[in-house]
């Protein structure tokens, strides 16, 4: 950008600077700083998107997570009802079988919205066979404990 005389003594430097003094190397330095305050405000904005951006991932990988525990919790109930049912005798095997078979289906749509919100197959196919694994009370209740947080 070149001076420009605008009469009276005032000049203008660019566009954007008119000082009754002239001093071009003023003109110039405030130029800079508008130039560099621009820059500073865009930083700033990326700055917040990429905060906003990390924020909701986080928030995604929280709702994932909350439904693989889920999932896995029922999984295990599934497992323990079945594994009662076929180890027991006549007696109440019919509401066995509809425990069983209810939280089988349970376990499968806790499976499905997993894999609806975005969870990797193998992330699922892990977190069910170690439900499935469950061994003990103080298993399951780990589980719950964590599928809880």
């Amino acid at each position: 950008a070149t001076d420009v005389n605008l009469g009276n003594g005032e000049r203008q430097h660019g566009n954007s600077c008119t000082f009754g003094f002239g001093h071009p190397q003023f003109c110039k330095t405030l130029n800079s700083m508008r130039a560099h305050r621009a820059n500073a405000g865009k930083w700033f904005a990326g700055k917040k998107s990429r905060e906003r951006k990390r924020e909701k991932a986080r928030a995604h990988n929280a709702h994932v997570h909350a439904a693989l525990s889920v999932a896995g919790v029922a999984a295990a109930v599934a497992a323990v009802a079945a594994a009662e049912n076929a180890s027991a005798g006549d007696s109440g095997e019919k509401a066995r079988t509809a425990m069983a078979s209810a939280t089988a289906l349970v376990a499968s749509h806790c499976v499905e919205i997993a894999e609806s919100i975005g969870a990797d197959r193998d992330r699922i196919a892990a977190v069910v066979n170690s439900a499935v694994n469950v061994k003990t009370p103080g298993d399951l209740m780990t589980l719950t404990a964590g599928a809880a947080t």
